[in-house]
């Protein structure tokens, strides 16, 4: 455990404190925002509100991604080139002490830089329109935010974290990514679910899904093949 809770601080600190590329990506996305912040601003309809504050709850899953995608490369393919996964490994280092401190560090780095995004953008919307959209969070907007979120983040990291140390070639997990994010909106779309449970549970069976295919890549990623996979 003492292992796991290491890695995961060097995750947290290499890659996310002191990493300008995740502040510059931070900045540029809170620019981004700023036209939804003006738009939300004219909206006084609490239907509509909860609505976008359900929208909301679910965005640390896709601000994660954006933010984890490039720290994973670097995490997995850079430290499988310069031998640092090979040099931890041979320190009593399991491959799912590995796997696990690594995922857990991209997921919370990941995901508390989302949050504060989230907040931020509340106390924008908060200043220009007198608007706290956190009030009109209900049930499972909450429930997505603190519980659902993080899970799925944790699910995808820890399912492209496998990809990573299972392939040599790092856009491999790209393709794959391409392919769900499509599946995912195809299913959406075919589906038009019209309440947020029917949201609820096409993100907890993606999850089992992934949770899934994650125990089945497990079987077939070994020391052996994580090594030679960066030659």
């Amino acid at each position: 455990m003492n292992k796991i809770f290491v890695l995961c601080l060097k995750e947290l600190n290499e890659h996310f404190i002191h990493n300008k590329r995740i502040i510059i990506s931070f900045l540029i996305l809170i620019f981004a925002f700023s036209p939804i912040v003006f738009g939300i601003s004219s909206q006084n309809n609490p239907i509509v509100l909860r609505i976008i504050a359900l929208i909301f709850s679910l965005l640390p899953v896709q601000l994660g991604i954006i933010f984890a995608l490039p720290v994973m490369i670097e995490s997995f393919y850079r430290e499988k080139i310069n031998g640092s996964i090979e040099y931890m490994l041979g320190y009593n280092l399991s491959l799912k002490e590995l796997w696990l401190g690594k995922t857990l560090g991209l997921t919370m780095g990941s995901y508390l830089i989302s949050v504060l995004l989230i907040i931020i953008f509340n106390i924008a919307l908060l200043y220009k329109s007198n608007i706290l959209l956190l009030q009109f969070f209900g049930f499972f907007a909450y429930l997505n935010l603190l519980i659902l979120s993080p899970i799925a983040l944790f699910s995808v990291i820890g399912f492209f974290s496998m990809l990573y140390m299972l392939f040599r070639n790092y856009q491999i997990p790209h393709y794959i990514l391409f392919a769900l994010v499509f599946s995912s909106f195809f299913l959406i779309s075919k589906l038009k679910p019209r309440s947020p449970m029917v949201f609820e549970i096409i993100l907890i069976c993606g999850i089992a899904i992934l949770i899934t295919v994650s125990f089945i890549i497990a079987h077939f990623i070994t020391r052996e093949r994580v090594i030679l996979s960066a030659d």
